[in-house]
Order: C-alpha cells, then structure tokens, then sequence
C-alpha cells in the first residue's frame, strides 16, 4: 500500500511541478515582453493596461505555486504524522511482548533504536 501511495504522489506532484513550470515560464515570457516594449508603452500612454494584464500574469503564477506548495506541505505532514505513529506503535507493541515475555527488554530497546 505505501509504495502504491507514494507512487501516485509521485505522479501528482510531478503534474502540479509541471504546471508550475509552465506557469513559471509563460510568466517569464509576459514580463520579457512588457520590459522590452516598455518606451513604446510609454509613448503610448498605455502602462496602466500593461500592469493590468502583467497582474493578471502574476496572479495565475502566484495561484499555480501556492496549489504545489499546498501539496507538498500535505505530504511533509501525512510523512511527519506517520513516522511518529510508527514509532508510537513499535513501543506499545514491544512494551506489551516484553510483558507478556516474548522479548527481553533489551530485544524492546533494540526495535525502539531500529525505529528512531
């Protein structure tokens, strides 16, 4: 089941890095334009148009980053999450074996090491 999870985060993620590639690189090509064309729009007193669309740009950047970065902070934290409940686990499973007479403690602080 993990390798199946992870494998399909891989995939997603590399969609949305994709994407944000994408963005990135028409937001470049955008702001290329309006930098090379910049005295020409100034002759035509057409700046405030040029900065409406250049927002418009930079917002379709902005929100494309933010949904990759939204992914990749779920996935630190499902990580996160998920590494303390294994070690949780591995200590009240071996805790009880210990009780119970199955492993030493010694066997107990070898798993609770192997774990960390």
């Amino acid at each position: 089941m993990d390798v199946s999870c992870s494998g399909r985060y891989r995939t997603y993620a590399g969609k949305r890095q994709n994407c944000v590639s994408k963005q990135m690189s028409v937001f470049t090509g955008k702001l290329k334009e309006l930098f090379s064309g910049y005295e020409v729009l100034k002759s035509y007193n057409r700046i405030e148009n040029t900065i409406l669309r250049f927002q418009g740009e930079n917002e379709k950047e902005i929100h494309t980053r933010f949904k990759a970065a939204r992914l990749f902070a779920l996935n630190e934290g499902l990580s996160d999450t998920m590494s303390v409940l294994s070690t949780i686990a591995v200590i009240f499973v071996s805790a009880y074996l210990v009780l119970i007479g199955h492993i030493t403690m010694g066997t107990l602080l070898a798993l609770v090491i192997r774990n960390i």
